[in-house]
């Protein structure tokens, strides 16, 4: 018979893999398919210099977390961290709230970007109704288990790094391309 402490424990469903794919699959959805455009309209010939800057902040955040998380191995985040530091439940509360919020302005941001994606091939329907259908499939997915939202994101990563490695290919062969024509037409006029 289980202890109290094992029935209420959580299965583990995701492994080093997993979270890695997941976090991959993230940085594709949000920093190259859904944003980079804007950014590049806003950075101009810089955007090298922003997605730099983006790079070193989301570093410092990631080896941050991995020290904490490897000092405090607990779930609950950025949560646990401030109550372990701080040993106070009310800010541990807030900080977990504040982390709620910006995985809804997140989301939030993603599905517009997804709806405008998807309204460009379907411009008959409309941005709430791709959203709304977007919220309910993945929810519907995640009351089924952590193991099948597991292999949606497993999917989608894989289309994500499979959509950038047909640009990366495309353009490479563009440029070799180009190169092999005009060193073609050089030689032709010696």
């Amino acid at each position: 018979m289980e202890t109290t402490e094992e029935a209420a424990s959580l299965k583990r469903v995701f492994g080093l893999s997993t979270l890695v794919i997941y976090g991959v699959g993230d940085i594709l959805g949000a920093g190259i398919y859904a944003v980079v455009g804007k950014i590049a309209g806003l950075s101009g010939s810089l955007v090298w210099a922003s997605f730099l800057v983006s790079m070193s902040v989301a570093a410092l955040t990631a080896l941050s977390y991995a020290e904490l998380g490897s000092r405090i191995p607990l779930s609950g985040g950025v949560a646990c961290f401030v109550h372990r530091a701080f040993r106070t439940d009310w800010l541990s509360v807030i900080v977990g709230w504040l982390m709620f919020c910006t995985c809804i302005v997140s989301m939030a941001t993603l599905s517009k970007a997804f709806a405008g994606y998807l309204t460009t091939f379907a411009p008959i329907v409309p941005d709430w109704l791709v959203i709304l259908a977007l919220f309910c499939g993945l929810a519907f997915i995640n009351f089924r288990g952590m193991q099948e939202s597991s292999n949606l994101n497993i999917f989608c990563t894989t289309l994500e790094v499979s959509g950038l490695l047909v640009v990366i290919v495309v353009s490479v062969l563009f440029i070799s391309g180009g190169e092999a024509k005009e060193s073609r037409r050089n030689n032709l006029n010696f």
